[in-house]
């Protein structure tokens, strides 16, 4: 995958970069996200959860809001436990 777009709840951190991948909001703005993708034709192929913070209902929410827009969701597995 080439990530095109971070989504990061820390409004501080929203527009900034990280390894030169624009932070492009929070949870709720996925959707307006997504279409500013488009406009640039970086459509993404995938929503990918990268940590745990997220609760039952918010992984909810960002599942219904990617199905309704047509995006599959996956999750990266957890790193293994440190002995």
């Amino acid at each position: 995958y080439r990530v095109v777009g971070i989504i990061d709840e820390d409004t501080a951190q929203q527009g900034r970069t990280i390894h030169g991948i624009p932070i492009l909001g929070s949870l709720e703005q996925i959707p307006r996200s997504v279409e500013k993708l488009e406009r640039n034709s970086e459509r993404p192929q995938r929503l990918i959860l990268g940590e745990d913070y997220l609760e039952g209902e918010q992984v909810s929410r960002v599942v219904d809001m990617a199905g309704e827009l047509g995006i599959p969701v996956s999750r990266l597995p957890q790193p293994a436990p440190r002995p």
